[in-house]
């Protein structure tokens, strides 16, 4: 089995919702060293691994989320008000890697933070918004197909739900169209990485967060990953 590579913007996140996990459990503010930290998961984690999120998220999205004492050799973190601050947003707005790694567990993590995975930073959608370049598919590549194949079972599996049909009929139909006007594009047309963001991997991921632990949002999620592989080869 190949190594799990991870995106350290996305893990950087994990890591500091584990630490605030740990701080609001406990009784008092124990400062953690990385491989304290490293405990914290189940998954084996590097400490160069650990070390290199924790100072991406210093350096940039804020200094302030962990507080950190020591030497270099030696440093030990602690959440600070701003961290907790962030952690409690970002766990409310349903649709952060955060939030849904409080939902799922750790299961969740190679989705969440995974070099595949189809959160994005800040700055990643931004670079997104503004890329409107359409996309030369070769429709014949391997990426391409494993990404239709995958896209045309999801909308088979989300159209026969029943019970996505019952209990949310108005959102079904405007996820199905907008996945049907997304996968009539992607096939016959020259779509965007905007296009295929926000007409295909928004929907699916709505879908797999919404509904978690169902077969549909299995399928919905692994869809959405290889038309992240897709947008990767360009």
């Amino acid at each position: 089995m190949a190594e799990q590579r991870f995106r350290i913007s996305n893990l950087s996140q994990i890591i500091l919702y584990k630490i605030y996990a740990f701080h609001i459990g406990g009784d008092e503010n124990k400062p953690l060293t990385l491989r304290d930290i490293r405990g914290l998961f189940e998954q084996p984690l590097s400490l160069n691994l650990i070390e290199a999120s924790i100072e991406w998220m210093r350096r940039k999205i804020s200094a302030d989320y962990l507080k950190r004492a020591g030497t270099r050799e030696n440093y030990k973190f602690s959440i600070a008000p701003e961290g907790i601050k962030f952690v409690e947003m970002e766990l409310l707005r349903k649709q952060s890697p955060i939030s849904y790694f409080q939902q799922h567990g750790e299961e969740s993590l190679a989705y969440v933070a995974g070099l595949e995975s189809p959160f994005m930073t800040e700055e990643e959608r931004r670079s997104l918004d503004d890329d409107w370049r359409p996309l030369e598919l070769d429709r014949s590549d391997q990426a391409y197909v494993e990404a239709e194949q995958a896209l045309e079972e999801a909308i088979k599996a989300i159209e026969q739900d029943n019970e996505f049909a019952a209990n949310m009929p108005e959102e079904r139909a405007g996820v199905v169209q907008t996945l049907k006007n997304g996968i009539e594009w992607l096939k016959a047309q020259t779509p965007t990485k905007r296009q295929i963001r926000d007409m295909l991997i928004s929907p699916l991921n709505w879908i797999a967060s919404n509904f978690s632990r169902t077969v549909m949002a299995e399928i919905a999620k692994k869809a959405a990953e290889k038309l992240w592989a897709l947008l990767n080869t360009f």
